[in-house]
């Protein structure tokens, strides 16, 4: 089980949060998250319109559960618009980006990334 802030996930579940960014649409949107960073946009407004409506969506800051039925291999959906579980970002460059003052990016994984004077 993945266990994070007290949140356990099962095998399933583990696969579609990692998975969802390696679709057509996960792809399209890491790169504008990616954008979104180096210039200073929220995510919200970039997530917004991935957040899943569905009736066990009810409390996920609280009780985050991702539903299996919307699960699909190769649909990309969020709980919330700061959910960024899963994603992995390589090799950008954030030097000097104001976008990462106050921001939560517990669930971000940063690999190979310069962040010169980047706000921290």
């Amino acid at each position: 089980m993945y266990e994070r802030e007290g949140f356990k996930f099962d095998l399933l579940t583990q696969r579609f949060i990692e998975n969802r960014w390696n679709t057509e649409i996960g792809r399209k949107v890491l790169e504008e998250v990616i954008w979104g960073l180096q210039n200073s946009v929220m995510i919200r407004a970039i997530l917004d319109d991935y957040v899943l409506d569905h009736p066990e969506n009810v409390e996920p800051y609280s009780h985050p559960i991702y539903p299996e039925d919307a699960m699909k291999k190769d649909s990309f959906w969020v709980l919330t618009v700061d959910d960024l579980r899963g994603i992995h970002i390589s090799s950008e460059d954030f030097t000097d980006s104001p976008s990462f003052e106050k921001r939560s990016l517990s669930y971000a994984r940063f690999y190979n990334c310069k962040f010169n004077n980047a706000d921290q």
